[in-house]
């Protein structure tokens, strides 16, 4: 289930990776090589493990360094 804003990716025939994206106001739907996304995330994978990345990266820290920008 996904909330507001939230996106949703479904695969298309196998090969094409859709994405919706649905904010409050508009919405975009992309179309993504299957096979890129699936290179993509092994690299990622292999350079930070499933569970690891609080070890990797203070979400705290970096969410509030974006906001205090605003």
């Amino acid at each position: 289930m996904s909330g507001c804003g939230q996106p949703a990716a479904q695969s298309a025939e196998c090969r094409v990776l859709l994405i919706a994206l649905r904010p409050p106001m508009g919405s975009a739907l992309l179309e993504v090589p299957a096979h890129e996304v699936e290179v993509f995330l092994r690299n990622a994978y292999s350079e930070v493990s499933p569970g690891s990345e609080s070890k990797q990266l203070d979400l705290d820290t970096e969410l509030a360094l974006v906001l205090s920008d605003r």
